[in-house]
């Protein structure tokens, strides 16, 4: 999850949920970081597309999933 609490501000990482459907996931976020956002932005991780995977240097073929915590 990215968010930000002012538009000049860029969207940084603030943590990854667990979740079985979005509308859990809205919820967690809501429950779990509150109000005072511009933006909060959930990623589900099978929309992750790595153009260079962390830790090799190397470009991905395909989808990768992954998970921040």
């Amino acid at each position: 999850m990215f968010g930000r609490k002012s538009y000049p501000e860029p969207l940084t990482e603030q943590g990854a949920l667990d979740a079985p459907d979005p509308d859990s996931a809205r919820r967690q976020a809501q429950a779990r970081f509150g109000e005072g956002w511009v933006e909060l932005v959930l990623v589900p991780v099978e929309e992750v597309h790595w153009v260079v995977r962390p830790g090799t240097g190397q470009v991905e073929e395909g989808r990768v999933a992954s998970r921040v915590d």
